[in-house]
């Protein structure tokens, strides 16, 4: 391996860990925000080199990047509040919310909402929790 493969080597590994560390600083920061969910990242070879070895061919890596960043939907802990319009979610989901008569939609796992004054849902930002109307059955 030259001089020129050798830093590139490094030069990625270094990024990539910045990278990581970024990440992690990131989870560190937001963990006691509402809704927030961590990340993970994983690395990949980003460029790889043939060399012969006595089992026949190994391929070595010649630098590091990021794979993928995850974000982490597992199910956190449920908390109580004095508030009854606090909603959670049970498992994988997201509550839909956008601004009042715009066609734009956000997803959010954060359900600290609070009526408007007209009566809508919606969350600290003044998006309004979008739903369904309740089918009636029966008499």
């Amino acid at each position: 391996m030259g001089l020129s493969a050798s830093m590139f080597s490094g030069v990625t590994g270094l990024k990539a860990h910045g990278d990581k560390m970024g990440v992690i600083g990131n989870n560190i920061a937001n963990v006691n925000t509402i809704g927030f969910k961590g990340a993970r990242m994983y690395f990949q070879d980003v460029i790889s080199q043939d060399i012969p070895t006595a089992a026949g061919i190994g391929q070595v890596g010649r630098g590091v990047g990021i794979g993928a960043i995850y974000a982490d939907y597992s199910q956190g802990g449920f908390e109580t509040t004095g508030e009854t319009t606090d909603l959670a979610i049970g498992g994988k989901g997201f509550f839909i919310v956008k601004k009042k008569n715009e066609a734009t939609t956000y997803y959010t796992r954060a359900g600290n909402f609070r009526f408007n004054q007209d009566g809508y849902l919606q969350d600290p930002n003044g998006l309004v929790l979008q739903g369904w109307k309740v089918e009636r059955s029966g008499p």
